[in-house]
């Protein structure tokens, strides 16, 4: 079955040939729809819809509650967009809830939307930290005194 996977490559050198890859998570791609990482945008502007299509859509999305988010693309005309996170509406990205909204707003106006995670580096301790074994004081090693 197709799966999106989520993990990590090591970076060390040592390991060029091979890198050692790290599994965070592999979710079925059946299942995405399911789980939040996908939502519903939906884009609106100046030109449209009519106020009473974006009231019937209000009561199509209250229909669909889910764990996906719904994004708004506001398009005033120009080629630049302002997209807006709903915070208190969460959707069920099913076909039911795209096939009434895009009936509602039009096919061109709604998509499903995913959120691309951020790439994160994550800052590794050192196992074995460098001690300052010179005379320099500054809280480095002190060898036990006899």
């Amino acid at each position: 079955a197709p799966v999106l996977i989520r993990g990590a490559v090591s970076n060390r050198e040592r390991d060029e040939e091979e890198p050692p890859l790290f599994l965070d998570s592999a979710v079925a791609l059946s299942e995405i729809r399911n789980g939040g990482d996908v939502g519903v945008m939906i884009e609106i502007g100046s030109d449209g819809p009519a106020p009473d299509a974006l009231d019937a859509a209000k009561a199509i999305l209250a229909e669909h509650a889910g764990p996906g988010h719904l994004v708004v693309v506001w398009r005033n005309g120009g080629t630049e967009a302002t997209r807006l996170k709903s915070r208190t509406v969460k959707v069920a990205p099913r076909d039911e809830l795209l096939m009434a909204l895009r009936d509602t707003l039009g096919a061109e106006r709604v998509s499903l939307h995913r959120d691309e995670r951020p790439l994160v580096t994550v800052q590794r301790e050192e196992r074995f930290p460098k001690r300052n074994r010179g005379g320099g004081g500054g809280g480095g090693y002190t060898p036990p005194e006899e």
